[in-house]
Formats: structure tokens, C-alpha cells, sequence
């Protein structure tokens, strides 16, 4: 059997990096986690990879691996985590940074335009860049429900209000995630991140029948890059929050540790369900 290709698991927060190192470790497949400074640590405070072939990277030096990855004898790579956006004045991008990031326009510097132009350049290079589901067998949602709940008859009309909206936002940089109540759109996801959005629904929601969360991919979404994903913290937060029903793209979200997030859906009473076109 042929030794599988050498991978750099480009980490920032979240529990996705976690999950490939393992997967990587069993599958006795060599890698080098390449830590985003501020993001993989948790600012410093988490230095859980630290026993791991790693080096740590700086966005705003970004550039630096396309020497150091195959110098390293790297074949592929793959990002995964969660990447805060960065401004402009904190990134202080080296030159060869600012030059990258000029391949798609210099506003790249401050979101995951950086990370694409990267992800291009390393392809010119040789080294394939690839999805985390390429790593994780059964990482993708798949259509339909879940978990033990169906979803309600009465949360139908909330979950095509927030498909409506969600597509109409699609194309636009701006997030993934809409909570509707009874026809109201209660939040939209911005920079903040799912968890963020749903810890001030509790402030925004009528009593009566619970409210939805949908979340889809965007339609300018590069699959190997940024997709959507929830795991156990998502239900939690969701639970508290009094969610009623999680609608996710089949085939585009990432299920973190699937049997404990759909296990933990189950018992919060929440109805989890992967939509995919013309399907509800």
C-alpha cells in the first residue's frame, strides 16, 4: 500500500483541526499542523498541539509557506477552523503577504480572500489544497432528518423564511446562519460567528412555538475552504437559546463528531435536519 501524501492541516479555532490530527494519527498518515497565531491557541491560552509536528503561522505572513510547506516535503493541504477576520492595521502584512494578497485585490487582506489567494498559488506549485471531508469519512450532513425528532409541521413556514433569506444572502460574504419565529427573522450571522448570534436570541424571541435556525453554504463557497459546520457546542448554545429545529445544507455542512451532535439534539428535543434543493 502506497504511503499516503504528507499534510499540512492549516488550524484555527475550533474543534476541526482536533479531529483531522486524529484522523491523520489512525489513518498513519504523515502531517504538520501549521498553527494560526490567535486562532489554533485560543489567543495563547490552549497550546493543545503543542506536543505535534507544528509550526505556527502569522496571517499577515502568510506568504512564509510557500517555502516552509515544501521544504517540509508536504504534498497537500487543508484548512480547517475557525479564522476571526482580522483589520487591516492588526494583520500587518509582510511584503510578500501584500503581494499575495494583491492576486485577488488588496481588501483580501483583511478575510479569507488571503486564504484563497494561497490556496491558488500552492496549487501552481504542485501542492493540491483539499476538503476536510476528504480526510473525515462521514463529515458531510446528509439530506433529510437526523436525529430522532422530525421536524414540525408548524416550524415549516419559519424554515422557507429562513431558505429565503439565506439564499438572498448567499452570494454576498456575510455569514451563514438565519434564526426565524413566527415569520420574523430574529438574527442574521455576521462576523461573530453561529455561537455568537444565538447566545442573544434568549433577548429576542416571543414565548410560544420555539424558533429555527437555518444554516447554508454560500453560493460563492470554495468547498476545500470555509465550509459551514455545528457540533455539540452549536446544540448547546442552540438548546439555551431555545431553538426548536436546525436545518443545515446536505452535502456542504460539516458535522463535528456527528454521533455526539446528533445524540445531543436528541436529547435537547431539537429536530436536526440536512435540506438540499426542492426538498422540505
Amino acid at each position: 500500500m502506497p504511503t499516503p501524501s504528507k499534510l499540512a492541516i492549516i488550524a484555527g479555532g475550533g474543534e476541526l483541526p482536533k479531529l483531522l490530527v486524529a484522523a491523520c494519527e489512525q489513518q498513519q498518515r504523515p502531517y504538520l499542523l501549521v498553527a494560526v497565531a490567535g486562532e489554533a491557541d485560543s489567543g495563547g491560552q490552549d497550546q493543545w498541539f503543542s506536543a505535534l509536528p507544528h509550526l505556527s503561522l502569522r496571517l499577515g505572513a502568510a506568504a512564509s509557506l510557500l517555502d516552509q510547506l515544501p521544504a517540509a516535503e508536504v504534498q497537500a493541504v487543508v484548512f480547517a477552523g475557525r479564522i476571526n477576520r482580522p483589520s487591516l492595521a492588526s494583520l500587518k502584512p509582510d511584503w510578500a503577504t501584500a503581494k499575495l494578497a494583491m492576486k485577488v485585490g488588496l481588501h483580501s487582506l483583511g478575510d479569507d480572500g488571503l486564504l484563497r489567494a494561497l490556496a491558488g498559488v500552492l496549487e501552481e506549485r504542485g501542492i493540491a489544497v483539499i476538503g476536510a471531508q476528504e480526510v473525515l469519512a462521514d463529515l458531510l450532513a446528509p439530506a433529510g432528518q437526523l436525529g430522532a425528532h422530525p421536524l414540525p409541521a408548524d416550524s415549516r413556514a419559519d424554515v422557507s423564511k429562513g431558505l429565503a433569506v439565506a439564499h438572498a444572502l448567499a452570494p454576498h460574504d456575510v455569514g451563514h446562519a438565519v434564526v426565524v419565529q413566527l415569520g420574523v427573522v430574529l438574527a442574521l450571522e455576521a462576523a461573530e460567528g453561529t455561537d455568537k448570534m444565538l447566545s442573544r436570541i434568549n433577548e429576542l424571541k416571543k414565548p410560544g412555538h420555539p424558533p429555527v435556525l437555518v444554516k447554508l453554504a454560500k453560493t460563492i463557497q470554495d468547498v476545500r475552504l470555509d465550509l459551514p459546520a455545528i457540533g455539540t457546542q452549536t446544540i448547546a448554545t442552540a438548546a439555551q437559546a431555545g431553538i426548536g429545529a436546525i436545518v443545515v445544507s446536505a452535502g456542504k455542512t460539516l458535522l463535528l463528531e456527528r454521533d455526539a451532535l446528533v445524540a445531543a439534539a436528541d436529547a435537547a428535543g431539537i429536530a436536526l435536519m440536512g435540506w438540499e434543493d426542492g426538498a422540505l
